[in-house]
């Protein structure tokens, strides 16, 4: 018996969830273009995004093995 391992991505990601990465990714574009120091809010909106981003994509799959 052979057991297969699959990766299946959650696509259950809230619009609140993508709404945070996406300003999270602009505020860190727009810091590193302009080359300005972070505030607070910065990092807090940074912070939040990168965990909405690894809600988003896959680290929170679910693993599933399957029996051939």
């Amino acid at each position: 018996m052979e057991t297969k391992t699959w990766w299946i991505p959650q696509n259950d990601t809230s619009i609140i969830t993508q709404a945070v990465v996406l300003v999270g990714c602009g505020i860190v574009a727009i810091r590193l273009w302009e080359d300005k120091p972070l505030n607070t809010f910065d990092k807090l909106v940074i912070t939040t995004a990168i965990f909405g981003f690894l809600i988003m994509f896959n680290f929170g799959a679910l693993l599933i093995e399957d029996e051939l």
